[in-house]
Parts: C-alpha cells; structure tokens; sequence
C-alpha cells in the first residue's frame, strides 16, 4: 500500500523530539512508524502518521525543515525468513531497495515494513495481495 513519509530535520539535542511528536499530538496527529537516524549536530525522523497534510501544517508552525516522499508500507509474516524472502524478491525484480525500516505488534503474527526504492510502484504490484 502507498503512503507518504515526511522526513523531519531536527537539531540532536535533548528535549526536541519530545517538543516535534507533543506539538504533532495537539492536532491529533498519530504516529503509525517511526525511524530516527543520528549525527552529530541533527537528526533525521522518517515517519508515517495518519494525515501527512496535517502532519505537515503542524511541522511548519515550528519552522522544522521536512520533505515528503512516496513509500509503499508492506505487511509479511512475522517470522524468521520473512524479510529476507521481501528482499529476494524484490531483487529479483530489479528492484532497488534505498531503505527500510519496521514495526512489528507482539502476538499480531504479522510485521510492518516500510520501503522506498528506485520503483516504488513495481514494488506495490510486486507485494501486494
């Protein structure tokens, strides 16, 4: 399934995330995935949310640089073999995978990942149904 991802540029230092997701939860705004890469000085947060738009609007109200882009969110087993089975297939496709990451609910027996890739829409096909 598409969805849009909004990349987030934050100074690393303590107290600006929980300033960015407590300003995104006044309006409602809930976080379904979540990845943070550091540096030194900043912090990039990937995440999908239930309304990008709005996500967005928010965002800017505290003058936080961001970029969307279009991801495909994937659900596969969650087991051993699963992930790696994604991947295969993907490349066996010609598909590649610029990053991932995923989340996975305890006892659901199912995983979340999100990807993005140099063909996001032949790898919609390629993993849905």
């Amino acid at each position: 399934m598409k969805d849009t991802q909004i990349s987030v540029f934050l100074f690393n230092r303590t107290g600006e995330l929980a300033r960015m997701t407590a300003h995104l939860a006044k309006f409602n705004i809930n976080i379904k995935a979540l990845s943070i890469v550091d540096a030194t000085d900043h912090a990039v947060i990937r995440m999908i949310t239930n309304d990008a738009d709005k996500a967005a609007a928010a965002l800017l109200e505290l003058n936080y640089g961001f970029i969307r882009s279009d991801v495909i969110v994937v659900e596969i087993p969650d087991r051993p073999g699963s992930l790696s089975e994604l991947c295969a297939k993907l490349s066996d496709a010609g598909i590649n995978i610029r990053y991932i990451y995923g989340t996975v609910t305890p006892g659901g027996g199912v995983a979340s990942a999100v990807i993005n890739t140099n063909d996001n829409d032949a790898a919609e096909k390629l993993t849905s149904g």
